[in-house]
């Protein structure tokens, strides 16, 4: 019979959204599959009773979640009750929130608004607690719903908000109000990442040196500990300690909150790399041994893998949850190539490469998870040397590796850098609060989509579990920076993670701005996307010049992933956004030197020639120290132009033009552009030449 219900369901749902008519104006975030308004409406007041054909704690639950949206609801009927009702009846048997997560019929519900009240049916709680919250945003007025019908259910089972805990300690108060936001917005996924070089924040029985020397450190201030080379851990009693750690009660508090508000929290244990806290309370456990010297864990020391399965064990006590996060990204892998133990390793192995290195211990903590009935996944690093058999991956360095892995049957949730880094400027970055290099507004959020057309309707899209916002935070170090940085870009995550067919930027936006007032109403702090800046004018506004569509030869050749739109991005006529990875600037990096040529084609008068260029401190880009022009008739013989010197300047974020003028013929034009720091990038967007 659960069966028969389950397949009801799915076909009663694509029969009403194909016969669904447009959607009416609402304030519903995010958009449901399917809603339809009408001319009625249901006050609410103090004799609406909730009924419910719950029992227990589940009836406990889902009437303390219509008290906390509508305090004035407070009484409780009986199932058959039909007027000032909100009659919530669930059809399916109980289950775990675990399982309703992984499944999408699960969290689906229908929804009824008409004058007698509002009636709920869907095939577990959850489903209903999500039909509650899409009721906030039917408010025409106060205590007064919009009439209407909706039948929805969400598109991606993994919808999730990663926030990093290492960097800055955030009190669990503070993660529960957030756990909170996360579930009127249908998110159901928490990401903690409690463990990296900034401090572990997991009190572990069998390891207490890890709290014990490095939950608190020297200076809250990332600039001065980390990027200016403090990084000196301490204990909580020496004069200045900034940091702190979760109590095992502590974090199980935070999985039972996080649970009655259907949330799954995912823990994230970092290995091999990010583990200078871990190489620093136990040395043995790095390849020197010795303290503050690694980063990445010795592999090839058996104590690690001893350490690693101790600390997951005390780990699976506490989350209950099916996948459990081992990291995997950016280890550093040199001193692997020079240790002894590890070189030792990858020989008994027969492993070639430290990739390969790297491979070996994710597949073995893997299989040690697998035994103990968990799944993994990690970040996207976890496919060099090869991807374990059963191993889910997380794809942040761009969604290219997650198709790869979702083609090989391998299940993966979408959080590409440029997409879905909440760290990153929201805005124009000479306006804001430090942030991580990047630029990644609203609308670039809103415009992702996690299963690219090609694979749509295939096998591949399958194994795409859903999307995640992660938010770093470096530099975020107070409670209210925290939510201006999250909210309301997580919406844009919530609503592609919820509904499959969403509507234009514009609906979305003017949803948004309702949202934040309901935020604000509950005293968070979000960015406020009524004040955002206009883009900037330059990128709109294309520029005329002689030298668009004409021939460049690259002396030194962008990178790859900055190459914009090819061999024709310094000249056509379009000029960068804030962001660097906008796909209109290049970005060079080798020997910090752009070295271009500009074939004019046939001689021609030169009366002036200009590039922009980006200063963006934090990913490294800085303006040229050194911009020289050189000119040929031939392309081989070449004679100074020009030469220009320029100060280094010590401000976070700036575009500036560079122009030369005079008169020169030639048809040649060498462009030259050089860094004086070492390991920095030069960016670029256009190289103007007699501009109309």
């Amino acid at each position: 019979m659960k069966v028969n219900l389950k397949f009801l369901l799915h076909i009663f749902l694509g029969a009403f959204l194909m016969l669904a008519k447009p959607i009416e104006a609402h304030n519903v975030l995010p958009q449901p599959q399917s809603l339809q308004t009408n001319n009625e409406q249901f006050v609410l007041n103090s004799n609406t009773v909730v009924a419910t054909n719950l029992k227990g704690e589940a009836r406990t639950r889902i009437a303390d979640a219509v008290k906390e949206l509508f305090p004035q609801v407070k009484k409780q009927g009986s199932a058959g009750k039909k007027r000032n009702v909100i009659n919530i009846k669930v059809t399916g048997t109980e289950r775990d929130v675990e399982q309703i997560a992984s499944n999408k019929t699960f969290q689906s519900y229908q929804l009824n608004v008409n004058k007698n009240g509002v009636f709920i049916v869907s095939p577990t709680e959850a489903g209903a607690f999500y039909a509650l919250q899409t009721l906030v945003g039917l408010q025409k007025a106060p205590n007064t719903l919009q009439g209407c019908a909706v039948v929805d259910e969400p598109r991606f089972n993994w919808r999730g908000y990663m926030i990093d805990c290492s960097r800055h300690y955030w009190t669990p108060a503070f993660i529960k109000k957030q756990i909170d936001m996360m579930a009127h917005f249908k998110l159901n996924r928490l990401h903690l990442h409690m463990v990296d070089g900034a401090g572990w924040r997991i009190q572990v029985d069998s390891y207490p040196l890890l709290t014990q020397k490095t939950a608190y450190r020297t200076s809250s201030d990332w600039n001065k500990w980390w990027i200016g080379g403090e990084r000196t851990f301490c204990e909580s009693n020496a004069p200045g300690a900034y940091g702190g750690f979760y109590t095992k009660q502590e974090l199980r508090d935070i999985v039972a909150y996080a649970a009655k508000k259907h949330i799954v929290v995912l823990p994230e244990i970092e290995m091999p790399g990010h583990s200078e806290e871990v190489t620093y309370a136990y040395p043995e456990l790095g390849c020197t041994g010795k303290p503050y010297t690694c980063a990445d864990l010795c592999v090839g020391n058996e104590a690690t893998f001893t350490f690693l399965t101790k600390v997951l064990d005390e780990i699976l006590e506490i989350f209950p949850s099916h996948y459990i996060h081992i990291g995997g990204d950016e280890a550093v892998q040199e001193q692997w190539k020079t240790c002894p133990k590890c070189q030792k390793r990858m020989k008994d192995e027969g492993l070639k490469t430290t990739h390969e290195l790297q491979s070996y211990m994710i597949s073995r903590m893997g299989k040690y998870l697998n035994s103990k009935g968990r799944a993994f996944i990690g970040w996207d690093e976890i496919m060099e040397g090869g991807l374990a058999a059963n191993a889910s991956v997380m794809s942040w360095r761009g969604y290219e590796a997650g198709l790869r892995a979702a083609k090989s049957g391998h299940h993966v949730v979408m959080t590409p850098v440029n997409y879905c880094y909440l760290d990153y400027y929201q805005d124009n970055p000479t306006t804001e609060p430090q942030a991580m290099g990047g630029y990644v507004p609203l609308n670039k959020v809103y415009e992702y989509d996690p299963v690219p057309d090609n694979i749509k309707g295939t096998k591949t899209e399958e194994f795409i579990d859903g999307i995640q916002g992660n938010l770093w935070t470096e530099f975020v170090s107070e409670p209210s920076h925290l939510e201006y940085m999250t909210y309301p870009r997580l919406l844009a995550i919530a609503e592609t993670g919820w509904t499959r067919n969403k509507p234009s930027f514009d609906n979305f936006k003017n949803r948004v701005i309702a949202s934040t007032y309901y935020m604000k109403s509950k005293n968070f702090n979000p960015y406020n996307v009524e004040e955002a800046d206009k883009p900037r004018v330059e990128s709109v506004e294309p520029i005329q010049h002689e030298a668009i569509g004409k021939k460049v030869i690259y002396v030194t050749k962008p990178a790859s992933k900055y190459n914009g739109v090819g061999e024709l991005t310094l000249v056509d006529g379009k000029r960068g956004t804030w962001s660097y990875t906008d796909g209109c600037w290049q970005g060079f990096s080798s020997e910090g030197r752009m070295e271009v040529i500009i074939d004019m084609g046939k001689e021609t008068a030169i009366q002036n020639i200009s590039a922009e260029f980006m200063q963006f401190l934090e990913p490294w880009v800085h303006m040229p120290s050194n911009i020289t022009i050189y000119t040929s008739d031939d392309n081989v013989n070449y004679q100074l132009l020009s030469d220009e010197a320029i100060a280094p300047s010590d401000e976070k974020y700036f575009i500036r033009n560079y122009e030369w003028t005079g008169n020169a013929k030639t048809r040649y034009i060498k462009y030259v552009a050089k860094v004086a720091k070492q390991d920095c990038w030069v960016f670029t967007d256009e190289i103007i030449i007699n501009k109309k």
